[in-house]
C-alpha cells in the first residue's frame, strides 16, 4: 500500500495534471504507439552489433532504468541475440556481469553460475559503471551521454582496463538528433559541460571521433563557469581548479586573497544581460557557506554554487569600477532578507540531497513510519560527511526501499543531518561585489 502527502493536493497540480493528461492524449493522437523498429537509435544499435562488431561483446550504458529496459526489449525483437539488462533493480547486478564477462571474473563465478548461459549484449545503467571488471568486451556504446565527464570516464573504464586483450577498446557515444539539438541546443551544452569536467580532472580521454570535437574537449573553457544542473561537488571542482589556478599562475595575487579579512568589497563592470545589484558570500561559525544576490528594485536571490562562481568570476585584468552608492545598504538587505540562519539550508536542496528528496518526497511505503522525519529533516538541514559519503553509493547501488531503510536509520540515530541544538551560529560576511 503507498500514500501520499495530503499537502501536495492543490488545485494547481490538479491543473497542471489536466493540461499534462491532454497534451499526452494529442501526442498519442498524433503520432500513435511508439514503433521500436523505427527507431533510429535502435536501428544504428542493431547495426553496431550485428554488423560492425559481429560476434563481440558489446556493453550499453544508459541513464535511467527505464531506457535501459526499453533498449534491452527492442534489441531482442530485432533479433540480437543473448541481451540482457541490469540497473539498480536488478536482483543480482553481480551475476549479470559475470555472465557478461565470466573470463574477467573467473573468481567470483560460483559453481552454480557457470551452467548459465553467457551475455553477449548487456544494457546496463551506471550501477554498473564503477568498480565492476568487464573487460571481456572491448565496445562501450554510451546510448546517452551523462553531463559529467567523470561518468564516461568510468563507463569506458569497465572494459578499458587491466587484463583487456583486445589491441582496440570502441567507445561510441550517440548525440541527440538534429531537432532536438535545434531545439534544446543540447550539443554544446554537453560538449561545454565535458569541457569544464576535463578541465577539473585533467582528462586527456577523447570519446568523440572528430578533431573538432576532441578539440572541445581539451581545450580550455573560457566562458561562465556556471551550469544551473551542476551538482554541488562539481561547483567545488570548478572552484578548486580556479584556486589552483590562480596559485600556479598568480601567486602574488593568490596570497594577497588569503591574507584579505572579511567584508572585503569591490565592484565591476556589469556584462550582457546582467543586472546591477551586489552579491553576497556568507559563512556560519559552523563553516556552512551561503550565497546571495540582490537586483536594483530589491529582489534577493539565493544562489547556487555555479551561480555564484559565475557571479563573483573576474580575471586578473579586469577593471575595478566605482563603488555603487547603496552597496552596503544593499549587502545589508541581502543579510535580513536572505541570509539568516533559518534560510541557509532550509530547502535549498543540492547534490546528494536533492537526488533523496526528488526520489523519495511525495511516495512514502507505509510501513516507513519514519521516513517523513527523515526527509524533513534532510530538508531542513545539510547531511553529515558520514551520511553523504554512505548514502551516495547507495543510491548509485541499491533500491529503493534498501536506500529508504539506509536513510531511516541514519535519521533514527541521529546520523543523518547536522544536529539542530539550538546554540546559534553567527553568520559572517566574507565579501561582497557589486555589479555596475
Amino acid at each position: 500500500m503507498q500514500w501520499v502527502r495530503s499537502s501536495i493536493f492543490t488545485d494547481e497540480l490538479v491543473e497542471h495534471l489536466r493540461n499534462d493528461s491532454t497534451v499526452l492524449r494529442e501526442l498519442l493522437s498524433n503520432f500513435g504507439i511508439w514503433d521500436h523498429s523505427k527507431d533510429p537509435k535502435i536501428l544504428k544499435l542493431v547495426e553496431l552489433i550485428n554488423k560492425t562488431h559481429k560476434s563481440q561483446k558489446v556493453l550499453i550504458f544508459t541513464e535511467y532504468k527505464d531506457t535501459a529496459n526499453y533498449v534491452s526489449e527492442s534489441l531482442s525483437k530485432m533479433g540480437v541475440k543473448k541481451v540482457e539488462v541490469v540497473s539498480g533493480s536488478s536482483s543480482n547486478p553481480m551475476q549479470l556481469a559475470c555472465r557478461f564477462s565470466p573470463r574477467s571474473n573467473a573468481n567470483l563465478v560460483g559453481e552454480s553460475d557457470k551452467s548459465l548461459e553467457q551475455i553477449d549484449v548487456l544494457v546496463s545503467t551506471d550501477v554498473l559503471s564503477e568498480g565492476q571488471n568487464l573487460q571481456d568486451s572491448s565496445v562501450q556504446i554510451n546510448y546517452d551521454l551523462p553531463w559529467a565527464i567523470v561518468r564516461l570516464i568510468q563507463r569506458a573504464g569497465r572494459i578499458d582496463r587491466v587484463g583487456q586483450q583486445s589491441p582496440n577498446v570502441h567507445i561510441y557515444s550517440f548525440f541527440p538528433g538534429d531537432t532536438v539539438e535545434t531545439v534544446l541546443n543540447l550539443r554544446s551544452r554537453i560538449r561545454e559541460r565535458l569541457e569544464k569536467n576535463a578541465q577539473v580532472f585533467g582528462s586527456d580521454e577523447k570519446f568523440f571521433g572528430t578533431e573538432a570535437e576532441q578539440s572541445m574537449i581539451t581545450e580550455l573553457y573560457k566562458g561562465h563557469l556556471v551550469d544551473e544542473d551542476d551538482s554541488e561537488n562539481d561547483a567545488s571542482s570548478l572552484a578548486y581548479e580556479v584556486w589552483n589556478e590562480a596559485n600556479l599562475n598568480h601567486p602574488e595575487i593568490a596570497q594577497r586573497v588569503l591574507n584579505m579579512p572579511d567584508l572585503v568589497y569591490s565592484t565591476r563592470e556589469h556584462e550582457v544581460d546582467e543586472e546591477q545589484g551586489v552579491g553576497v558570500f556568507a559563512r556560519t561559525e559552523r563553516n556552512i557557506d551561503s550565497f546571495a544576490s540582490i537586483n536594483k528594485e530589491g529582489k534577493v536571490k539565493l544562489l547556487t554554487a555555479h551561480e555564484a562562481l559565475n557571479f563573483f568570476h573576474a580575471e586578473p585584468v579586469t577593471p575595478t569600477a566605482m563603488r555603487l552608492d547603496d552597496h552596503f545598504e544593499l549587502v545589508s538587505e541581502i543579510v535580513s532578507r536572505g541570509l539568516q540562519k533559518s534560510d541557509v539550508t532550509r530547502g535549498r536542496l543540492r547534490g546528494i540531497r536533492a537526488r533523496i528528496w526528488k526520489r523519495f518526497n511525495g511516495s512514502l511505503q507505509s510501513a516507513e513510519e519514519h521516513l517523513g522525519n527523515a526527509l524533513d529533516s534532510l530538508y531542513t538541514r545539510p547531511l553529515t560527511s558520514e551520511a553523504e559519503s554512505i548514502l551516495r553509493g547507495a543510491m548509485r547501488t541499491q533500491g529503493d526501499e534498501d536506500v529508504a531503510a539506509l536513510i531511516i536509520s541514519l535519521h533514527l540515530q541521529q546520523r543523518l543531518t547536522l544536529a539542530s541544538d539550538g546554540i546559534p551560529d553567527p553568520l559572517r560576511i566574507v565579501c561582497s561585489l557589486g555589479v555596475r
